[in-house]
């Protein structure tokens, strides 16, 4: 993991067997986790296992409950759907651009583990099989050297175990499709590596219809045995987050942004207990969820966390995967927008033509909120998720770069795109606005000045 719970080993063991347990269904959606018995269960504190789970939170494999400390998420047909329709354009830009970067060295090993998921596969162990695909597909993302890539796909990664370890049924048979990926791996050929990916996506996709993988998750209308009454109580009662998170994360997000509160500043949960007025309990979650934004880099009972720097080559890959993300964002967005929906995105571009016109330095906030309303009109939660994950450092590379014109005429393009249902058009005019080389050098480029 490039981030997680780093204070002792303890917390990271607490954090794996329970992240294990949770992908194999040993500890099935809707399940109750009491502090106690897991500190019995580990052989720890309950320090541990509280840092356990406030992580595996920000992962998405439970829920926070306010009369429990938390509930194992149970998965239903809307999650698996909403973390196939991304598992498709981020491989393929993955393999793209592993294509471009990735030493012979990384190919070579890709191919070694290839023989050993076929291996595992052809003795029948789906267990090993399964654990031996996820390596590969890990692989590949790590070739990139893409940060915001990688962390986006260990983020979905578990949920992504999770899913294909309760389809039991499921008939895949992805190794020809490897197999293609590793010799454009091994000739540096992005189109090749796209077009396998692209394959293999609608081999999963066939397979997920043939065998009605939908059917077999959490969720409380499955014949799983997940999924109980009790449990669909307790979701019912969730909620996504305390006030006193909420309100140091975001306020520390705002400084961070604003460079307030500069790279390499130490960040104390103690500190800001005090300068928040919270508890330590928050202020500790609201420092891990920066962590998981990749705003902070987290300490350990010797290091102290700390403000993370955004360097330039962070900052390119990250408009590329944002593009990427947005533009998928626009096409799902067009699929069936509400009347209300739509009136909200009036609205904004309405702001943010009259901050252009009478306050250029505030027209950032509206041009961010259409993003977040256009995310939110996707229907897709993780997708949701994963424009929220990335969004404080896109404002730190945005900032430096004026929200014009050109930036209000492309949401209003957009506008008209979603407005007609039109998915295609509006991811092609958003690229067409916000993804040419052009667009894409002056905004790095300002904010390489800036840094």
């Amino acid at each position: 993991m490039l981030i997680g719970p780093q204070n002792d080993s303890s917390a990271d063991r607490v954090l794996q067997g329970m992240r294990a347990d949770i992908v194999s269904g040993a500890l099935p959606g809707g399940a109750r986790l009491i502090e106690r018995e897991l500190a019995e269960q580990y052989g720890v504190s309950r320090l541990p296992v509280r840092e356990a789970i406030r992580w595996l939170i920000l992962e998405g494999l439970i829920d926070r409950s306010p009369r429990h400390g938390g509930v194992v998420h149970a998965m239903d047909r809307a999650d698996v759907a909403d973390i196939a329709e991304l598992h498709g354009p981020l491989d393929r830009l993955t393999a793209r651009q592993a294509a471009l970067r990735a030493p012979a060295a990384d190919a070579e090993r890709f191919r070694a583990e290839l023989a050993v998921a076929e291996r595992a596969a052809a003795a029948g162990d789906r267990a090993a099989s399964g654990r031996a695909i996820q390596e590969l597909r890990s692989l590949v993302f790590a070739a990139t050297g893409n940060r915001p890539l990688r962390e986006i796909q260990q983020a979905l990664e578990s949920r992504t175990m999770r899913m294909f370890a309760q389809a039991s049924r499921l008939a895949l048979d992805p190794f020809p499709h490897f197999h293609r990926l590793a010799d454009a791996l091994a000739a540096r050929d992005p189109g090749g590596a796209d077009a396998a990916m692209a394959a293999l996506g609608a081999h999963i996709a066939e397979a997920r219809a043939e065998h009605a993988l939908i059917e077999l998750t959490d969720g409380g209308d499955t014949a799983s045995g997940y999924g109980t009454a009790e449990a669909a109580g307790l979701l019912r009662e969730r909620i996504p987050y305390t006030p006193g998170f909420v309100l140091v994360r975001d306020a520390v997000r705002d400084q961070i942004v604003a460079r307030t509160r500069r790279p390499g500043t130490v960040i104390s949960g103690r500190l800001l207990a005090v300068e928040f007025d919270v508890s330590r309990y928050p202020a500790l979650e609201a420092i891990e969820a920066l962590a998981y934004e990749g705003l902070v880099t987290l300490g350990s009972a010797r290091v102290a966390s700390r403000v993370r720097s955004l360097g330039a080559e962070e900052a390119e890959d990250l408009f590329d995967v944002a593009t990427e993300l947005d533009a998928l964002a626009a096409g799902f967005a067009a699929r069936r927008p509400a009347p209300q929906e739509l009136a909200s995105l009036h609205r904004i571009v309405v702001a943010e033509q009259s901050a252009i016109a009478h306050d250029p330095a505030s027209a950032h906030e509206p041009a961010f909120a259409f993003l977040r309303q256009m995310y939110e009109m996707t229907g897709n939660r993780v997708l949701v998720e994963m424009g929220r994950k990335l969004e404080g450092r896109r404002r730190m590379v945005l900032a430096a770069s004026p929200v014009d014109h050109r930036t209000a005429r492309g949401h209003e393009q957009l506008l008209r795109a979603i407005s007609s249902r039109d998915g295609a058009l509006a991811a092609t005019l958003y690229r067409r606005a916000f993804a040419d080389p052009e667009y894409r050098s002056g905004i790095l480029g300002a904010a390489r000045l800036a840094a």
